[in-house]
């Protein structure tokens, strides 16, 4: 696409938009300062890919090239300054991300805003979007050269049900009043979204039934009419007006966590196969050693998947403090690089590899320093997660009652939904047994926090060494309190599984 930046000055970031949400809560909507850039992008890739019907029905968060080269195009997006981010603050006074929307500049003249030289099954995505583009013809009929066109609009699921998607729409206004645009248009392709643009002032300019747009057979998605019958291209229409103080120059230009580091020698046999399986539905898997250009995709699902999931997160509203996501990623990002942890593969009927889990992992030592620390402790709604690992570590002493000085210590399992009931958890534990083996090691360990995780790894023969009800937790620490976590899970387990 034509890369309209924004110049910035030192009015950077503006708030556009301030709003006050029937619960009371309020909330504030203005540019992506620098620091949130990278969180926005993974948010974009991750947590709307996952939930946007066209990327939902193609699996495509579960292709790595998918992922790769949406990971670039919504960096892209956000670094030319005209996407928006949602803000509030908790009752610490800490800052929380609600939701984003990333927009660009379209002109009558531009190329697709995500090439795709080869077709591959998340093809018919960008296609689908050609299409609506094409059939709603919005230059012409709308009269304009060029417009705000939406890419993506996310709400954390945290704050779903506090109308920050209409907000977010509506606060393209003023962003495109100041830059001079008379226009904004959008595809939207779930019921949720169309209803949400409606809300804040959008028509429709075009829309098609999902049943009629798979009479082209490259645009059939799978199940998704049983979400939302149409897809819409919609738009809203401005009164030109430039407040004379706003001077805004469009140019196109080329765009703590811790732990000990052991990390693993690699040589000519990396990445190394340690585990292959065919599930119950007949799909074959094979688990291995991460290669380096699914390393970040990795680290990413344990950041913007796991967290999400994962009780002690869940419970603690993890995902929406951006200072959480930014040190969280750092953590994986090093941990997926010290080669010690796992990824489970598997192809599709086309042959094109997806990622159906994966399970990061590290070595812990006797003499080590604690594997998490925070330099905000005071403040940090999320340092009970780290005190909780810290204290299941303590009262296991598994150095001690396991005879051991080290361990291959699990930091995160994680199964991609579309995968989920073919065993993959088990599997991916059992795999840590030739890698222990291969690396001389004695015994893995993990703080399995969810019923489910706890049964996978029952199922893999891992043995409890230390437990204790979440109940019982609140009682022993008053910090180390997850309001409602017991509706989930119980107990919190420490187990281990020792190697000949």
């Amino acid at each position: 696409m034509k890369e309209f930046t924004r110049t910035i000055d030192e009015n950077f970031p503006v708030t556009w938009h301030e709003f006050t949400s029937k619960s009371g809560r309020k909330y504030s909507i203005g540019d992506i300062q620098d620091e949130y850039k990278e969180i926005i992008t993974n948010h974009m890739v991750y947590g709307l890919g996952r939930d946007e019907p066209l990327c939902k029905y193609s699996n495509a968060t579960t292709f790595p090239s998918f992922l790769l080269s949406s990971m670039e195009a919504w960096r892209s997006v956000i670094n030319q300054n005209f996407s928006l981010i949602c803000l509030t603050t908790n009752e610490f006074g800490e800052i929380q991300i609600a939701g984003a929307n990333c927009l660009h500049i379209a002109s009558e003249n531009e190329k697709a805003a995500f090439e795709d030289e080869k077709k591959t099954s998340t093809s018919k995505i960008l296609e689908t979007y050609l299409h609506m583009g094409k059939m709603a013809d919005p230059f012409k009929k709308l009269g304009i050269q060029e417009c705000l066109s939406g890419m993506g609009l996310y709400v954390l699921p945290e704050f779903r049900g506090e109308g920050i998607g209409v907000e977010l729409l509506k606060a393209r206004e003023p962003l495109a009043r100041s830059i001079g645009l008379k226009a904004t248009c959008t595809v939207f392709t779930s019921k949720f979204s169309q209803l949400a643009a409606s809300r804040a002032g959008f028509e429709d300019l075009y829309s098609i039934r999902y049943e009629d747009l798979a009479k082209n057979e490259n645009l059939v998605f799978p199940g998704i009419e049983e979400h939302t019958e149409t897809i819409k291209f919609m738009y809203k229409l401005y009164k030109l007006y430039i407040p004379s103080d706003i001077k805004q120059i469009l140019t196109t230009r080329n765009i703590y966590f811790k732990m000990n580091g052991f990390k693993r020698t690699l040589d000519s046999n990396f990445p190394i196969k340690w585990h292959e399986f065919t599930s119950k539905s007949g799909k074959n898997y094979v688990i291995q050693d991460i290669p380096d250009e699914y390393k970040e995709i990795v680290a990413n699902y344990m950041v913007y998947g796991f967290t999400k999931e994962e009780p002690l997160f869940k419970f603690s509203y993890a995902s929406t403090f951006p200072n959480f996501l930014n040190e969280a990623a750092k953590f994986w990002k090093k941990a997926v690089y010290e080669n010690l942890s796992l990824v489970c593969l598997t192809t599709n009927e086309n042959g094109e590899i997806q990622i159906a889990g994966a399970n990061c992992m590290y070595i812990a030592r006797e003499d080590e320093e604690k594997s998490y620390k925070n330099d905000n402790e005071e403040t940090s709604s999320t340092l009970k997660v780290l005190k909780t690992h810290v204290y299941m570590g303590k009262k296991a002493d598994a150095f001690a009652r396991l005879n051991i000085k080290e361990y291959m210590k699990g930091m995160g399992l994680y199964v991609l939904p579309e995968f989920r009931g073919e065993g993959i958890g088990i599997e991916l534990l059992k795999a840590r047994e030739p890698l222990c083996k291969h690396l001389d090691l004695k015994a893995s360990c993990t703080v399995f926090t969810s019923n489910f995780s706890q049964n996978s790894a029952e199922k893999a023969g891992f043995k409890d060494l230390y437990v204790i009800s979440y109940e019982d937790l609140a009682q022993v620490n008053e910090e180390l309190v997850f309001p409602g976590i017991e509706t989930h899970t119980k107990s919190i387990k420490f187990m281990y599984k020792l190697y000949n």
